[in-house]
């Protein structure tokens, strides 16, 4: 899990590119919650990363590239996660897993590698307590098989950190330790997560039979006084 603008669509595509040209004839995938997030985030990184002399086929119309050693790099969406059923995986990023339903991992993408034995790169800033968090959570409990990394904002060099500082000031602390920090933070069941009973809380006059407005609305009147 990594905060914004850490660069994590640098890691994937130089993950996907050592995958793709240590293994031969390999198949290496980038997806993102939609088609055309992977093109628009990834496709233009991705070319720019690997280098020309890598390169034998260049397929912009289905995002994927064919190297010279016979694998193949692809961009997909999981909105349709049922569309990518039937091909071996040696390697997957899932970008923004958050974003997507948790299915697309477990029902599709997941047995997909197995006969391959691949292995898959899950990567995103943090949406609360959810699926993205639960398997984050596999790593930190030492799983095998599974591990977890943290890095905020600052970490990835691509943000100074006196912009960092004016984003606090500008962002609720929950907002921030989220998006900058990549903690998960559990939003669930809060409407107004930034209530504070000490700031938010005043105290109120009671109101008696001398107030206007119940003078004003006998059915307001009889409806206090039953309370």
């Amino acid at each position: 899990m990594a905060g914004r603008r850490f660069g994590k669509t640098f890691l994937s595509t130089t993950e996907l590119l050592r995958v793709a040209t240590s293994k031969p004839n390999s198949n290496a995938w980038y997806v993102a919650p939609t088609y055309k997030a992977a093109k628009d985030i990834a496709w233009d990184m991705l070319t720019s990363t690997i280098p020309e002399g890598y390169i034998r086929k260049r397929n912009e119309s289905d995002l994927s590239l064919r190297l010279i050693n016979g694998s193949t790099i692809s961009l997909k969406g999981a909105e349709n996660f049922d569309s990518l059923r039937g091909r071996s995986l040696d390697f997957c990023v899932l970008d923004e897993f958050a974003d997507m339903k948790p299915e697309a991992w477990f029902e599709v993408i997941r047995p997909s590698l197995s006969d391959r034995k691949g292995s898959a790169l899950f990567i995103g800033t943090p949406k609360g307590r959810n699926h993205f968090y639960d398997l984050w959570t596999k790593g930190c409990d030492k799983e095998p098989e599974w591990s977890s990394f943290q890095y905020t904002t600052l970490d990835g060099g691509n943000v100074d950190e006196e912009e960092i500082e004016q984003a606090q000031r500008d962002l609720d602390e929950r907002t921030f330790r989220q998006e900058y920090l990549a903690n998960f933070v559990n939003y669930s069941g809060v409407i107004y997560y930034n209530f504070d009973r000490n700031e938010s809380v005043k105290e109120c006059p009671f109101l008696d039979d001398n107030d206007v407005e119940l003078k004003s609305s006998p059915k307001l009147r009889r409806n206090f006084n039953a309370v």
